[in-house]
Parts: C-alpha cells; sequence; structure tokens
C-alpha cells in the first residue's frame, strides 16, 4: 500500500524540475523574440547594419520626402570683468564654432 503512494510521490517529485525547465526555455525564446520587436520597433523596421537609428526611418518611409539633421560643437568661454584684486580683467567673452556637421537628404 505504501509503496504506490511513495512511487506516485517520487513520480511527481522527478517530473516537477523537468516541467520547470521546459516553462523556463519557453519564457526565453518569447523574451528573445520580445527583444528583438523592441529593437525593430526602435530602429524603425530597419536592419541595424544598414543604417544608422535615426536614417533608418527616414529610409524605411513609404513617402518621398525631404530630411533635414545635423550637429554641431560650440565651445562659449564667459570671462570675469574683473581680477581678484578688484581691477579690470580686459578679457572678451568668446564663442567658437567647433564643428558643425549637416545634413541634407531626400528619399
Amino acid at each position: 500500500m505504501k509503496t504506490p503512494i511513495l512511487a506516485a510521490l517520487l513520480a511527481a517529485a522527478l517530473a516537477a524540475p523537468a516541467a520547470a525547465q521546459d516553462r523556463l526555455l519557453d519564457l526565453e525564446r518569447k523574451i528573445d523574440a520580445l527583444t528583438h520587436e523592441v529593437e525593430q520597433l526602435k530602429l524603425g523596421s530597419a536592419d541595424a547594419a544598414d543604417h544608422a537609428a535615426g536614417a533608418g526611418k527616414v529610409y524605411g518611409a513609404a513617402q518621398r520626402r525631404v530630411s533635414v539633421g545635423g550637429y554641431g560643437e560650440l565651445v562659449a568661454q564667459r570671462f570675469s570683468r574683473t581680477t581678484q584684486n578688484g581691477g579690470v580683467a580686459g578679457k572678451r567673452n568668446e564663442t567658437d564654432a567647433q564643428r558643425i556637421v549637416m545634413y541634407l537628404g531626400y528619399k
């Protein structure tokens, strides 16, 4: 009488880790699929090897349009009008454009 009950409990205990392993593998597959989908949405359905993330939105668009973009670097230096001992410093404020890159495209 005790043997069938022990056998059933042993079978249930052995089946639980296998079922948990299957569930874990299924969840890992779902996470990988969702990660890939989020990356595609961020890239605008463009292939990451072909375009940068921002360019993918332009080149993946169905309609024709003009794209304007760019970036740059400005350095601003603001000097005090007086020196530490109260005298006139004589330095003028400066602003320099270090780098300007413009983009104009049509697709």
